[in-house]
């Protein structure tokens, strides 16, 4: 008992049949005269109605508590946002990648160049669809002149070149339009297609000139009112935005119509997960390739 004699409220009560419980309680205390408890009682009624509000309220409050904590955290939204506190990024998953071997001509000479996407194709996948692979990286030269000859499985003799990696490219969009810069400071606009393929984006401006290639950066926190950078961030859904400076942390774009244009690569699913020995097409014409 407290020193006006009624029962102390427990606040531990955060549940719709305590609080009603808790609420019925004082009222027995304060409103003697009230003894009509009955459900179709109008006191019972607001009671019920402050019960569920209350219960509503605490499991919103209780959520937000438990998102503020990476330990308590259940959405992945949060988890994002708390170790971007940190300067950290949550990373995204990965497209299947392999390690291919060519195997050239015995004959073969001289030097070839291998460029950024160049494709090769695994076998269809159970849908009937090919899964593609590029090779996304700098480009490569091959001497074939350096090449030692080996004999294949298969009793034929060819050149041989390990490794050329490549990872599942599903679409390139090219000449995306991102849209149409108002001169606003911290512009962000979503990429159409997911998910993104890290190191593949290319962000193209039209400031009156014509399109000029803008630089991709980790974060704006370094960059100068005159620099042309942007930066990447994913959603919890995996889309990937691409965000503009506001003039101190990096420059925004002029005002202009449709002057933001994007090119990259998308990959990445469980089809990707092609068996070995199975990507053995080359898309991209190969000089010389067995």
């Amino acid at each position: 008992m407290n020193s006006s004699g009624l029962n102390k409220i427990d606040y531990t009560h955060k549940d719709y049949a305590s609080l009603r419980e808790a609420m019925l309680e004082l009222a027995r205390e304060k409103l003697p005269a009230w003894t009509d408890h009955s459900p179709s009682d109008l006191g019972v009624v607001l009671v019920e109605l402050f019960a569920f509000m209350g219960d509503s309220l605490f499991y919103y409050m209780d959520r937000m508590v438990n998102e503020s904590y990476l330990t308590t955290a259940v959405e992945r939204r949060s988890v994002m946002h708390l170790l971007r506190l940190i300067g950290d990024e949550l990373r995204q998953p990965l497209p299947a990648s392999a390690d291919l071997t060519l195997l050239f001509d015995a004959a073969a000479a001289g030097l070839i160049t291998l460029s950024p996407g160049t494709r090769f194709q695994a076998a269809p996948d159970a849908a009937g669809e090919p899964v593609r692979f590029e090779y996304i990286r700098d480009a490569v030269s091959i001497d074939l002149d350096a090449l030692a000859v080996i004999t294949h499985t298969d009793g034929g003799a060819y050149k041989r070149f390990s490794t050329l990696p490549v990872v599942q490219v599903d679409a390139a969009p090219a000449g995306e339009t991102l849209g149409s810069s108002d001169g606003s400071a911290g512009q962000q606009y979503t990429l159409a297609r997911s998910p993104l393929i890290d190191g593949t984006l290319t962000v193209d401006v039209d400031e009156g000139t014509g399109f000029r290639a803008w630089q991709q950066v980790e974060t704006l926190l370094y960059s100068g009112p005159g620099d042309t950078h942007y930066t990447v961030r994913r959603d919890e859904s995996g889309a990937a935005w691409v965000a503009f400076g506001d003039n101190q942390y990096g420059r925004t774009p002029r005002r202009g119509r449709n002057n933001l244009r994007a090119g990259y690569r998308v990959g990445g699913s469980l089809r990707g997960n092609v068996p070995a020995m199975t990507i053995v097409k080359a898309v991209t014409a190969v000089p010389s390739l067995a």
